[in-house]
C-alpha cells in the first residue's frame, strides 16, 4: 500500500471530522489503492458518503466508482442487522434477561448517525454472567448455533477466560457475540455488569427503541478493545471522534471514574491522543491536559499511526506483547497481565481451547 494512497485517505478523514472541505485529488494516490485501503481500515462508506457530500472537482470519480459496490453492501448489511437486532430486542424483552447492545450498528447510530456508515460482521450483547445460559438459551430459539466447538467444562473455561461466545445462524449470514465482559479475563478486571445495566441509556435504532451502554462507560470500552488490537483499523479511531462529535456534553469525571475501575486510563488517553493527533478532533482542555500528562502516550500513538495500512506491521507476538503491556500505567496493572496471559497461553492447548 502506497505512502500516497494512505496520505490522501488519512488527509480526507481528517476534513471530514474537523468539517473541512475535502482535499483536492492526490496526483500520485491511485484511486483504487486508495478504496482498497479504505474498505480494509473500514471506513469505506464514511469516505465515500464524505466524497459524495463534497465539491464534484475534488471528487476523483474512479475512486467513487470503486467505493460504490463497498457503500452499498454496507447499506444491505446494515438493514439485515439493524433488523436482527430488532428481532433480537424483542426476543429478550419478552423473556426477561437483560442485555446490552453496543459496538456494530448501534455504535454507527451513536457514533455517525447511521449505522450503515460502520462496517460490522456481528452483533455485540453484554449481560451479566448469572444470566448467560438464559440469554444463551434465547439466541438458540433464533436459530443460532454455537460457533466454536467447545463442551462442558472447556465451554466453561473458555466462557470465564475469554467472557464472550460467539454464535452464527446456519446460513451464517448473522453472527451473534454473548459478552459477560468488556474485555477478556487477562486483559482486564470484571466490570459491574448490573451497574452499566442500571446506567443503560436508549436509543432509537429503526424505530425501535434498544437499550446500551452510557456513553460514558462506551468511550473506556472502545478505547480498551482498540488497545487490544493495536488500534490497526481506523474505523476504531472513527468510532472515538464520532462519540465525541455526538455527545459532547460528555461527563468527563464519569469517563475517568470507569477507566480507572477498567484499568485502561492509559489507554483511553491513548485513544483520546490518536483521534486529537491522527484526525485532528479537538479535545476539551481538560481532557487534553490529562492525555498530555502521560508523556508515554505519545510515544505509543506514534507507533500506532506508523502501522496504518502497513501488512508487516504488529506481525510479532512479543511485539503486540510489550505494546499491551505498556497501554498499563501501574506496575500492579502490568504484572496483572504478564501473569494472566503467561497462564493463559499456558493452559489454553491443555483444554483444546483453539480460538
Amino acid at each position: 500500500m502506497s505512502n500516497a494512497a494512505q496520505r490522501y485517505l488519512q488527509a480526507c478523514l481528517r476534513a471530514y471530522w474537523q468539517g473541512t472541505p475535502m482535499p483536492a485529488p492526490a496526483g500520485p494516490a491511485d484511486p483504487a489503492e486508495v478504496a482498497r485501503l479504505a474498505v480494509q481500515q473500514g471506513v469505506g462508506p464514511l469516505l465515500y458518503r464524505a466524497l459524495k457530500a463534497a465539491s464534484p472537482a475534488k471528487v476523483p470519480e474512479a475512486l467513487l466508482a470503486a467505493l460504490r459496490p463497498h457503500y452499498l453492501a454496507a447499506v444491505a448489511q446494515a438493514g439485515l442487522q439493524v433488523r436482527e437486532v430488532q428481532r433480537l430486542h424483542r426476543a429478550f424483552e419478552a423473556t426477561g434477561v437483560p442485555v446490552l447492545f453496543y459496538k456494530g450498528v448501534v455504535l454507527g447510530r451513536m457514533a455517525y448517525g447511521d449505522p450503515a456508515l460502520r462496517p460490522a460482521s456481528d452483533i455485540d450483547l453484554l449481560v451479566a454472567e448469572p444470566d448467560f445460559d438464559r440469554a444463551e438459551a434465547v439466541v438458540f430459539e433464533l436459530g443460532y448455533h454455537r460457533d466454536v466447538p467447545h463442551r462442558g467444562m472447556v465451554r466453561r473455561v473458555y466462557l470465564r477466560l475469554q467472557r464472550e461466545h460467539p454464535y452464527r445462524t446456519p446460513d451464517r449470514l448473522l453472527m451473534v457475540d454473548l459478552h459477560t465482559g468488556v474485555a477478556p479475563w487477562r486483559f482486564a478486571p470484571q466490570p459491574d455488569i448490573r451497574a452499566l445495566l442500571a446506567e443503560a441509556r436508549h436509543i432509537d435504532l429503526g424505530g425501535q427503541t434498544v437499550r446500551t451502554l452510557p456513553v460514558e462507560a462506551l468511550l473506556p470500552l472502545l478505547c480498551l478493545h482498540s488497545a487490544k488490537h493495536q488500534w490497526r483499523s481506523l474505523k476504531w479511531m472513527c468510532d472515538v471522534a464520532g462519540l465525541l462529535r455526538h455527545f459532547p456534553e460528555l461527563d468527563w469525571e464519569r469517563v475517568w471514574q470507569i477507566a480507572r475501575q477498567w484499568q485502561c486510563r492509559r489507554m483511553v488517553r491513548l485513544g483520546l491522543w490518536l483521534v486529537h493527533e491522527g484526525l485532528g478532533v479537538a479535545l476539551p482542555a481538560e481532557a487534553l491536559r490529562i492525555v498530555r500528562q502521560d508523556r508515554r502516550v505519545e510515544r505509543l500513538a506514534r507507533h500506532v499511526l506508523d502501522g496504518i495500512g502497513r501488512s508487516d506491521a504488529w506481525r510479532s507476538f512479543w511485539q503486540r506483547f510489550a505494546f499491551h503491556v505498556q497501554c498499563r500505567e501501574h506496575p500492579a496493572a502490568r504484572l496483572r497481565y504478564l501473569l494472566l496471559t503467561t497462564l493463559f497461553y499456558t493452559t489454553r492447548p491443555l483444554l483444546g481451547i483453539q480460538h
